[in-house]
């Protein structure tokens, strides 16, 4: 019994260490005597991108956008046709859906987004029609409904992105332009009397009415909700402009510091600690320089969103049944689940390069385990190991095709079970 519970948890141990081993990870043969995390600083980074890589991402952008269901709400509206005053309630704008947008970057430094075929309905909204002249002795005014659907409208959005005093992005909408395309009016009023009649004579005077709300008053909204929206978002952002954006025709280039905070109040221009200075990039679609500082700031925010703690499902064949005459008890809580493996960092990653183009990354702290998984969710902890370790690759280069070579190195490691 004994050697047999030493040999499950020798090949427990063996598994983990193997799928350490395979993890996600970018290092080498690690300097012994160094295990002390590298001091938090902003790290340098340069890219250059093309408008038409830009393109792909634009169907997400617009699924994103219609998921809003974006709704505005103009004030009370009076117009005046044919002697009559037709007052109008405050009128919504709802529903408002985008079937297709382009994107064109423009020198200097700005975005212009084209949004086509933009509809949305105007739900029923009360009028009031004030009668002129001789009407007035019969009746001042007649009351009614109209709903409308705006339909093939176009809008365009130009966007200037600029840098604060303090290094910050943040963007402007300098221009919002809408097209208004087909319109379809509904309205009802008291046609029981030859003034509900005449006020059908002049109700085409709310396509006037609603062709002002949408092509003066919403682009004004439109302009408030995406700079607070996206401005929003950047300051939530752990990045500084180095200079302002270099935006010409068709390609947007950005030198940048990726900080190691979100302290929004303390962000400045920090000195940095790489003397990163902006290569040139190669003209691309796509092109990005960093340094390892950036790469070791990205590591700690990935690792604050808990997103470097993999959990391995082990095929259902090997589960709880296995080790029923060992580990009786974990049977008996969790008869015939499956195992999973865990790996989570409790302490810091980082990055070291190394010579011979190596790369090595430290775990300090590193939780792994063996967990059954039940059908209720619950996990039951069967073997918990820690780690410190160091796992890398050498000899990074890229060769023929944009194939990546590299070779790589052993793992080193300290366990405790």
């Amino acid at each position: 019994m004994a050697l047999a519970l030493f040999s499950l948890r020798t090949c427990l141990v063996v598994a983990l260490l193997q799928a350490c081993a395979c993890a996600p990870a970018a290092g080498t043969r690690a300097s012994p005597g160094w295990r002390k995390a590298p001091p938090h600083a902003p790290g340098g980074f340069a890219l250059s991108i093309n408008e038409s890589l830009i393109a792909h991402t634009i169907p997400k952008a617009l699924a994103t956008l219609n998921q809003y269901n974006m709704s505005f709400h103009a004030p009370p509206q009076s117009i005046s046709h044919l002697s009559a005053e037709v007052v109008v309630e405050g009128i919504k704008v709802m529903n408002l859906s985008v079937e297709n947008m382009s994107l064109k970057l423009l020198s200097p430094q700005r975005l212009r987004f084209v949004m086509h075929n933009v509809s949305a309905t105007v739900p029923e909204t009360d009028y009031t029609c004030k009668l002129p002249g001789i009407f007035a002795f019969f009746v001042s005014s007649v009351n009614g409904k109209v709903r409308g659907t705006p339909r093939n409208t176009n809008a365009t959005v130009f966007v200037e992105v600029l840098r604060r005093d303090d290094g910050r992005p943040t963007i402007r909408v300098d221009n919002v332009s809408v097209e208004l395309g087909e319109l379809s009016l509904v309205h009802t009023s008291d046609k029981s009397s030859p003034l509900g009649m005449i006020v059908d004579a002049v109700v085409w005077a709310f396509e006037s009415v609603i062709k002002h709300i949408i092509e003066r008053v919403v682009p004004e909204r439109v302009k408030a909700v995406v700079e607070s929206e996206v401005n929003g978002f950047l300051a939530t952002l752990p990045l500084v402009l180095r200079e302002p954006p270099d935006i010409v025709d068709g390609r947007m280039s950005l030198s940048m510091d990726l900080l190691p905070n979100v302290l929004t109040g303390e962000v400045g221009l920090a000195p940095r600690v790489d003397d990163f200075a902006r290569p040139p990039l190669p003209e691309r679609d796509f092109a990005l320089a960093a340094s390892l500082t950036s790469l070791n700031n990205l590591l700690s925010h990935v690792m604050r969103q808990g997103a470097v703690s993999p959990v391995v499902v082990v095929p259902t064949i090997y589960n709880t049944s296995l080790i029923r005459a060992i580990y009786p008890d974990v049977f008996t809580r969790c008869s015939e689940c499956p195992f999973a493996l865990t790996l989570a960092p409790q302490g810091p990653l980082w990055l070291e390069s190394m010579a011979n183009n190596a790369i090595v990354l430290h775990a300090v702290n590193l939780s792994a385990g063996v967990v059954t998984r039940s059908p209720g969710g619950h996990d039951g902890v069967v073997l918990s190991l820690r780690l410190n370790t160091t796992v890398g690759v050498e000899g990074l280069s890229l060769g023929d095709n944009n194939h990546l070579n590299f070779t790589l190195m052993p793992v080193n490691f300290t366990l405790s079970v």
